[in-house]
């Protein structure tokens, strides 16, 4: 198990408020096929002993699993790193509504993970092999460098469980990936996480707002329908594509989508006990501070702050949990002194 911690304070890059993704959540109703795709396919290993008794009630409140019955949690980590978020993994019993039913990427809510790709062909073959397989092959989204310069990265869309995209991303050879690859490694990350944000400034401005965080890219791009990766999506729409970050930080970044008039409205709300990619958590340096802008700004509460002491954090922290203005699930953890 690696005992390294990115939901330490340090996550918080110098004197910013909030800190980069510390983890990205998804629910499931199969655990064990969660943990043959990013374990075994995706390279991620456990980082979570057993959740202490005493942590799952309040755990429960902040995550929405009250009547969820006997919920299982795991958390997994890229070995040997601490600059990568968690992906926090929850198994619910019984039949949950999914957020993406059939993959279809015009719906609002949570989407995908990203990871870095140092071989795209072993990946997709690797991916086939264990019976999860692609959406659509190779996708090549034309991007430009700092110097304006263009190129192409490439992007493989591989089918995860519970309708989540999981992305193998390959850069030019001229650019750094995306996050770190250990030598003879297969991918490296997750490195970002995604969701969808249709006439989304709202939610943007939630982002931005709320947790300060700073948008980087923002950028049209067409979509090849089906064939380009993305399913449910007509050839010929235009996607507004964007990266945002946490301030000083180059990693652990947001991905939105917003498809405008195109989109549709979600099925089921991006938040626990909903299965797909359905929360996101931040290290934040003051809580109260954060819950007085959700206020200002008009965020809906989901939870309010409770006392956990359970991993990954090492010592007690103050947790809350907010909806983004599309209903995503926001927890912001802030650690106890002492």
């Amino acid at each position: 198990m690696n005992a390294t911690n990115p939901l330490a304070p340090a996550a918080a890059v110098g004197n910013a408020l909030v800190g980069p993704l510390a983890a990205a959540t998804l629910v499931t109703s199969d655990m064990d096929r969660c943990r043959r795709f990013y374990c075994d396919l995706m390279g991620l290993e456990s980082a979570l002993d057993p959740l202490p008794e005493k942590a799952r009630a309040p755990l429960a409140r902040l995550w929405g699993l009250e009547d969820a019955g006997n919920w299982e949690h795991a958390l997994y980590q890229q070995p040997n790193s601490t600059d990568m978020p968690f992906l926090r993994v929850i198994a619910v019993p019984g039949e949950r509504p999914a957020v993406r039913p059939g993959m279809n990427a015009l719906l609002e809510g949570g989407l995908a993970v990203g990871f870095a790709c140092a071989d795209m062909e072993r990946l997709i073959a690797e991916s086939e092999r264990m019976g999860f397989g692609t959406v659509a092959g190779v996708t090549r989204i034309p991007l430009h460098r700092p110097d304006g310069s263009p190129y192409e990265a490439l992007e493989t869309h591989l089918r995860a469980p519970d309708d989540v995209y999981v992305l193998g991303i390959a850069r030019p050879s001229d650019l750094a990936p995306i996050c770190p690859i250990a030598e003879g490694g297969l991918t490296g990350g997750p490195a970002y996480s995604s969701q969808v944000i249709n006439n989304g400034q709202r939610s943007l401005d939630f982002y931005t707002e709320v947790l300060g965080y700073e948008v980087r890219r923002d950028v049209q791009l067409p979509s090849e329908g089906p064939t380009g990766g993305l399913l449910g999506v007509p050839p010929g729409s235009n996607m507004r594509f964007l990266q945002v970050f946490a301030p000083g930080s180059e990693s652990r970044y947001l991905v939105f989508l917003d498809w405008s008039g195109a989109g549709a409205d979600a099925v089921a709300p991006s938040r626990p006990p909903s299965r797909g990619m359905v929360m996101w958590s931040f290290i934040v340096q003051d809580l109260d501070a954060v819950l007085a802008r959700a206020e200002r700004f008009g965020a809906e509460r989901l939870c309010a702050p409770e006392v956990v002491d359970a991993r990954p954090v090492a010592s007690a922290t103050r947790r809350a949990t907010l909806a983004a203005p599309n209903g995503f699930a926001i927890e912001l953890i802030e650690e106890i002194d002492g």
